[in-house]
Order: C-alpha cells, then structure tokens, then sequence
C-alpha cells in the first residue's frame, strides 16, 4: 500500500455537495413551541374522531401545490401569509361549527416545471433549513399542518410539526414507505394511483395499520435505526381519491366516487388532481376544472347519492389564483396552478353552509 493514499483520496468529494443537518440540529434551530406541541396532538385527534364519525365535520384542506420562499411585499413569507389567512379564516363560528381547516406546507415536492425545466426540486431538496424553518413557524401558529412524505429522513424532519401526512400517487406503491408510516400515529391520507386503480391506495391503508419487523427509522441525530420488534402499526390511515387517468367524464368520476364511497372507508375528495382533468374542457389541471369539481363534489354530498359522505376535501390554493413557473410572482404557485385566496374563502364557505346543513338533517 503507498503511502500517498489518504481519506480523503478515498473519498470522493465532488464540489457542490452539501452536508446534510441531523433533524436534531434543525430542531435547535427551529424549536417547537410547547403550545404547539399539544396543539398539534389535540388537531391529530380531531382527524381521528372525524374519520371514525365521533366528530361530524368535515375536514378541507386548502393548501398550494408546493411550499416556496418567495416574500410578501411586506417582507412576510407568502407560505405564513396564506396559512395565515386560512387559520383565521378557519376559527369564524360559523366555520368551525361545521369544517375542521388546516394547509399545507409540501416542502417535499419534486415536479415538472419550475424556470421551464424538468427538474423542480422542493425547498426540502433545495434549501433544507429555509424549508424546516417555515414550517416550524406555521406549526409555532397553531395552524394544522399537512405535507406529502417520500422517505425516512422527511419523517424524522417534520412528522413532530405535522398534523396529518400524504402519500401521493407516485410513491403508493412503495411498500417500504409504507412499512416506515407504520411507526408513527399520525394521520396519513393515501393517494390511489395515477392510473385510477384503487388498490395502491387500499393496500398502504392495511400495511401501514399493520406491525412491521425489520423498519429502518431516521434517530433525530441522522442515524438510522431498525426495529427488531414489530412496528406498533397506524390505525390512522385514509384514501385519499385523487381520480385518475380512467376517468375522463363528470358522468365517470361520479360513478368512480359512489364506488370509492360503497367500500366501507373513510375517503378524502381530492379537487385538484383528476377531478379537475374531467371537468376542464381540455382534459387537463386547472383552475377553472377544480372549481367544477368542487361543484361537482358538493352536488354528490347534497344528492345523498353516496353510500357514505367523504371525511375530506382538498384543494390547491394560494394567495394569486395561477402558476407561474418561472418562479417570478410571490404568493403564486411555482408548479401545478391553483386558486386564489378569495375564491378559497368563498369555496369554504359554501362548503360550511352545505356540510352545516347535511350535519342537522
């Protein structure tokens, strides 16, 4: 062996890799309040009494496509700006009385788009710690919390701030994802798969309520850990129905929707997704098809022609009603176009009053 070789000619460091901090450092950064803690537990428990029917309202869910650190003239971050504007919106009486109301904050967000190009990466990928730091302070405010996970690491990150998680329709077949939301309680809405098959969805359903031998966890200094024993398992997952690629008609969806309702499971609409591709005149996401499909979802829900009513809405949102890709337009969604925030209020408004109405009957 030579004598020149040393560690770090065996370590190969390409220039522009970053190193990653432990969520516990993140955390000394980023403290949780205390408050917030109980807060967040009080608001999980809500979700789990609405989805077993020992609350009776509906929980929606107004959140943009994916968390950015674009700023308010004012200085404030758009992300606070807009759940702000939810929160308050969310404690009126004459909303609470009928909707449970949180946001999100999707730091995890891989997509298409973003300065013209096929590689936008979430503020998790592409700033860790400015990402940490806007969603410890919409948790720091008491307003409930929801983002899309794809890995161990995002779990140790942020599960402690997050009222509920997602598994979208990219990762729910991932069975070892699935495995590791067995090791947390918190609420997880599951997303069938692009294709509209709901199986994907039903299946992470039953792995993540199950125990699990041999899950990998993130400790909070960056180690990973396994289970030798099994996971406790979550009870406390839900369908998330996104519609999907077989549905390409109001008349389908609907159909689609009253059977997702017959299968004895608490479900979640989701307005953004394939939904709005079955309204919009040009089969595809927008702003104009997620408003008809929130029509169209409200309609169902008063019709009584479902088997069971959803437990959730969903629907993107923001600040300015659009997209602008180029990353240009603060409080505009950076990837998938959503609605405004006035449109946002008026839609859950509609929605109190609709629910308001089914809970007295």
């Amino acid at each position: 062996m030579t004598a020149s070789i040393t560690i770090e000619s065996v370590l190969h460091r390409p220039a522009g890799i970053e190193v990653v901090e432990a969520p516990q450092e993140l955390d000394s950064m980023h403290p949780l309040h205390p408050s917030a803690e109980l807060i967040i537990a009080e608001n999980r428990q809500t979700i789990v009494d609405i989805k077993n029917g020992r609350d009776p309202r509906l929980m929606v869910w107004a959140r943009p496509c994916s968390l950015d650190d674009s700023m308010q003239p004012d200085g404030t971050p758009s992300a606070l700006a807009f759940a702000y504007k939810i929160f308050e919106l969310s404690k009126k009486p004459e909303i609470a009385k009928a909707l449970f109301v949180g946001t999100g904050m999707y730091a995890v967000k891989p997509r298409t788009g973003g300065t013209g190009k096929d590689d936008f990466a979430g503020l998790d990928q592409r700033d860790l710690v400015t990402a940490h730091a806007l969603i410890t302070a919409g948790a720091n405010m008491g307003v409930p919390l929801r983002m899309e996970v794809m890995t161990k690491e995002h779990l140790a990150r942020y599960d402690d701030r997050m009222t509920a998680l997602q598994v979208g329709a990219r990762d729910i077949g991932s069975t070892m994802l699935r495995r590791t939301l067995s090791a947390t309680n918190t609420p997880v809405f599951c997303k069938n798969a692009d294709s509209g098959d709901l199986s994907p969805g039903y299946r992470a359903i039953s792995t993540i309520a199950t125990g699990h031998s041999g899950v990998e966890v993130t400790l909070p200094d960056g180690r990973t850990a396994r289970y030798t024993d099994r996971t406790p398992g979550n009870p406390n997952a839900l369908l998330s129905y996104r519609g999907g690629d077989d549905v390409k008609t109001p008349e389908a969806y609907a159909s689609r929707v009253q059977e997702v309702s017959r299968q004895n499971v608490p479900f979640e609409l989701d307005n953004a997704h394939g939904p709005a591709a079955a309204h919009d005149p040009k089969g595809q996401k927008s702003v104009e098809g997620q408003k008809t499909a929130f029509e169209h979802n409200l309609r169902l829900m008063q019709m009584g022609s479902l088997a069971a009513r959803p437990v959730s809405l969903l629907i993107e949102a923001y600040l300015l009603e659009g997209a602008d890709t180029t990353e240009q337009t603060p409080g505009m969604s950076w990837t998938d176009p959503g609605i405004g925030i006035n449109d946002t209020e008026e839609m859950i408004r509609e929605l109190a009053r609709v629910h308001g109405r089914l809970i007295a009957r």
